[in-house]
């Protein structure tokens, strides 16, 4: 059956529907895709597609129902399926069968709209998306930012090139993507599904356990392909200056967002694509303190909405438990703030900061907590200890990293205030990587 016939096929059975209906996004839309009356239509239009691409994966992952088993059953393919949450009950597993980490995985979509649906997806190693059908709202693009293929089958405007819409509809379904399209520009962080817990005991890594949170793994995997545990503290005030100074030598870029004067969502997502092309990750250090209600409403209703573009946030554990759920409700890692690197901080030795991070379901990470579930990252570190007039104060890379266990240094002033940024990052990188590797654990 030829691309042309099959979707002749979904306009005869009801697959397109007009009208006004409301997506799983929450827009409107004029126009309806349901692939629930295709049971026995598009599973061999896939697999010459496939062959067609030459696409090269163990595993294929998508929507439940028609397509997917039946390719899975007819060429031996294993399946995973993907559950749109996890059940309370049971194994309480997102992703359903057997496979790898690392294993190559095709995910096969019914619906590309803003790609969302697809990352969530993202546990193992995912370069191509098929989809059956486009929407024309930006998926596609947005997919290519994480680098992952998306191989469309249809688009909505062949119908109306054959005759199937009139004219009227079709002027009412680009109006809708004309006016929405923008919306696909900004992206909820990533949630990487991994149901085996692989053990960390690297070389340079000194806590005999595994990191159980997915983005403690992206960052030690980033760590150790890139050999620098250095953390950019990025406190300029403008967005170019952000974009223009970070480089490719970090794992982390810090940031307050409520600092930068010209802050907006665009920038927000560049910054998000600079972070995939330079591969490090995002922290937001808005440091969260009040009732689970409260942050909630920051997080996803602020002007800065950094569940959008941060992989991780920094949180005050003062609040309680309710801060930590909101937090892994919304798939951010947080990190701990046990103690400020400033004179006078109220954060002592008895500040228990660290005992919520040994519940590994919440958090991967702790800023200067002993908790041995976690990457360490430690802030306020320079070339030699110090202070400034304002309560600041700074210890050496050495005393961080080797003295106090530490696994990432945290560096701003020393980098950002220096004429030659590069010249002083790559020194950084290289003292911080040298008593990162030659500490004994």
């Amino acid at each position: 059956m030829s691309r042309h016939a099959l979707l002749d096929k979904f306009f005869e059975v009801g697959v397109f529907q007009f009208g006004e209906f409301t997506l799983k996004c929450g827009s409107l839309s004029p126009v309806y895709i349901d692939l629930r009356r295709l049971i026995s239509y598009p599973e061999l239009l896939l697999w010459t597609l496939i062959q067609n691409n030459k696409l090269s994966f163990k595993r294929v992952c998508g929507v439940p129902y028609g397509a997917i088993p039946a390719l899975s059953v007819d060429h031996n393919l294993p399946m995973l399926f993907l559950r749109k949450e996890a059940k309370p009950y049971g194994t309480k597993q997102l992703v359903e069968g057997l496979y790898d980490v690392g294993d190559r995985c095709l995910v096969v979509e019914d619906v590309i709209t803003h790609g969302t649906s697809v990352l969530r997806s993202l546990g193992l190693l995912v370069t191509d998306a098929l989809i059956i059908l486009d929407r024309c709202q930006g998926g596609k693009k947005s997919l290519s930012q994480f680098g992952i293929t998306a191989r469309r089958l249809a688009m909505v405007k062949y119908f109306y090139s054959t005759g199937k819409v009139s004219a009227e509809n079709y002027e009412r379904v680009f109006a809708y993507l004309s006016s929405s399209s923008d919306e696909a520009l900004f992206l909820p962080s990533l949630y990487l599904l991994i149901v085996e817990d692989v053990p960390r005991n690297g070389l340079y890594f000194n806590r005999n356990v595994s990191l159980t949170h997915p983005t403690a793994r992206r960052l030690w995997e980033i760590i150790e392909s890139k050999k620098s545990n250095l953390c950019i503290a990025c406190d300029f005030q403008t967005k170019d200056e952000i974009l223009q100074k970070i480089g490719s030598l970090v794992c982390v870029a810090k940031l307050h967002a409520d600092i930068v004067e010209d802050f907006d969502l665009k920038f927000a997502a560049d910054l998000k694509r600079l972070a995939i092309d330079k591969n490090f990750l995002i922290l937001e250090d808005r440091k969260f303190a009040d009732t689970g209600d409260v942050v909630k409403k920051q997080l996803l209703h602020s002007i800065y909405k950094p569940t959008i573009w941060a992989d991780m946030v920094t949180i005050h554990p003062i609040a309680g438990h309710g801060i930590l759920q909101v937090c892994a409700n919304r798939s951010l890692a947080c990190l701990i703030v046990a103690e400020m690197s400033t004179d006078g901080s109220l954060t002592s030795n008895n500040y228990k900061a660290g005992e919520p991070a040994e519940d590994p379901a919440f958090l991967f990470s702790s800023l200067l907590s002993l908790t041995t579930f976690s990457l360490l990252l430690f802030p306020g570190v320079h070339f030699k200890a110090g202070s400034d007039h304002i309560g600041q104060r700074w210890r050496s890379i050495e005393a961080a990293i080797k003295e106090d266990g530490n696994d990432v240094a945290i560096v701003g002033r020393a980098i950002t205030n220096d004429p030659n940024m590069l010249e002083a990052t790559q020194k950084l990188r290289r003292l911080a990587w040298e008593a990162f590797v030659s500490r004994k654990s």
